[in-house]
């Protein structure tokens, strides 16, 4: 089956889930576009896939589900029974559910599932925990899947030969409903506005960038990954606590899986 041409779709306050995805990408070897799902007014237009077009798309594990506002944005994607790779990303403790109910979404839009990764990257939080990855042996093992799944799409004759790829997971899908650290801005913001366009639930003031909707906010820590001056930041008590109250469940080395 000849793929002419692909298109990588991605949900990635942080960057760990762009930087996992980038690693598989080159082993595919197939030229691919980008679209970013990630702020509140990108992907909100839609995209038409075709039969003979790749999509590779990812998201990062939220409490073992697919983000909320991810979700809002890939339900407007149409595939005519496109091959898509899908990619949860999570920071070193498990991604649960979530490449399932990725699998039954894009699968109601059209999109055949042939394949799926599992990826760690520096968790996205607690920083310190699966720290530096994707490192230089998980590029390694993700640039091997991007083959052995470009090699699967290349060989079949046509999609009637492409099926789903079997992941684990299943319904009713666990609860989720965030978790109480909420980014602040100090002092040191000098209102550029980078954080308000990086938010994926508009839950920065464009009027008053150093104020936070934390009734909207999902945590995903995107406006402290963007933000220039450094200004945003979690409560260093709770943080702490966190860490402390977590640190049994991240202490193993978790690996990449191809499903």
């Amino acid at each position: 089956m000849d793929l002419h041409k692909g298109t990588v779709v991605y949900f990635s306050p942080t960057g760990g889930t762009k930087k996992a995805i980038m690693c598989i990408l080159d082993g595919l070897k197939i030229e691919m576009d980008e679209f970013d799902i990630t702020g509140m007014a990108q992907g909100t237009s839609g995209r038409e896939f075709g039969g003979d077009e790749l999509a590779v798309i990812g998201v990062p594990s939220y409490g073992g589900r697919v983000p909320k506002p991810a979700v809002e944005k890939l339900r407007l994607l149409k595939g005519n029974r496109t091959p898509a790779v899908l990619v949860a990303v999570y920071g070193n403790r498990a991604s649960e559910d979530t490449l399932a109910e990725l699998r039954e979404l894009l699968s109601e839009q059209g999109f055949i599932c042939v394949a799926a990764v599992e990826a760690i990257a520096e968790h996205s939080i607690m920083r310190h925990f699966a720290e530096g990855r994707p490192d230089e042996n998980d590029h390694r093992i993700l640039k091997d899947y991007g083959k052995i799944i470009a090699q699967r799409i290349l060989s079949a004759a046509d999609d009637e030969q492409l099926k789903h790829a079997d992941i684990p997971g299943d319904r009713p899908w666990r609860q989720y409903n965030g978790i109480p650290l909420k980014p602040k801005a100090s002092e040191q913001c000098m209102g550029c506005g980078r954080c308000v366009n990086h938010c994926p639930v508009g839950a920065i003031s464009p009027e008053h960038p150093d104020r936070t909707d934390t009734g909207r906010c999902i945590s995903c820590m995107g406006c402290i990954a963007v933000c220039p001056a450094h200004a945003r930041k979690l409560n260093s008590v709770l943080l702490k606590i966190a860490e402390e109250t977590n640190k049994g469940k991240f202490k193993s080395r978790r690996e990449n899986k191809l499903y």
